[in-house]
This record gives structure tokens, sequence and C-alpha cells, in this order.
């Protein structure tokens, strides 16, 4: 089990991470589907990761991976970058460059964030 729990994480990567990018990107133009088939199969894979794997269970992470696959490929690493901080309790404004906001801007999803003061947590003190 152990061994079968380590491959699925080294083939869906980190599924928190998916699952935060999913719910803050749930309304943008091209990726809400995308977000929302990856949320189901990602909510399917726990459920099989708990069990001993069978020809279902290489499915659906084959099918967890090409989703992931296909949202990193519209997903500029400045994006997923910002999007995740915030995700995390917050990104700073040098995240948010002009490539991210045209970025979320084509893509509908400008309006799903919002700037707050404060220190956000990808700041380290000291």
């Amino acid at each position: 089990m152990a061994a079968w729990k380590e491959y699925v994480a080294s083939q869906a990567g980190d599924a928190a991470e998916l699952r935060d990018l999913m719910q803050v990107l749930s309304g943008a133009e091209g990726i809400a589907d995308v977000a929302r088939q990856l949320n189901e199969a990602l909510g399917r894979l726990a459920r099989l990761e708990r069990r001993l794997p069978d020809a279902r269970s290489l499915e659906v992470l084959d099918e967890v991976s090409a989703l992931f696959g296909h949202l990193e490929g519209r997903l500029p690493v400045a994006v997923k970058t910002f999007v995740s901080a915030a995700a995390r309790g917050g990104a700073s404004l040098e995240l948010f460059d002009a490539e991210v906001r045209e970025w979320l801007i084509d893509n509908g999803a400008l309006e799903n964030f919002r700037a707050v003061p404060g220190r956000p947590q990808e700041v380290r003190h000291g």
C-alpha cells in the first residue's frame, strides 16, 4: 500500500495544491471544465488510493495525469505561482505582474481575486 501511495503521489503531484488551484480558478474560461474534471478525478483517485491498485485505479491515475498535463499547459508558471500562493493564504503584489494580470483577464478569472492588507504567508520573517 505504501508503494502504491508513493506511486500515486509521484504521478498525480500535490493533490492539495491542485485542489486549491481548481477552487480558485473554477470560473476561468477554458479551465473551468478541466478544473472540474480534474477535481472529480482526484476525488476518485483519493478513494482508490486506499485500496490495492487494480485496472480501474490505473485508468483513473492516467486520467488525472492527462488532465494535470492539460492544466499545466494552460497555466504559465507565473500564473500557477501566483494562484498557488493566493490559495495558500496570500500572494505578494510582486507576484501579480503584467503576465499574470493579462492571463487572468483573458481567462475571465480576474474577479476571483482581491487585494487585502497584510503580509502574505509566502513572506518569511527574519
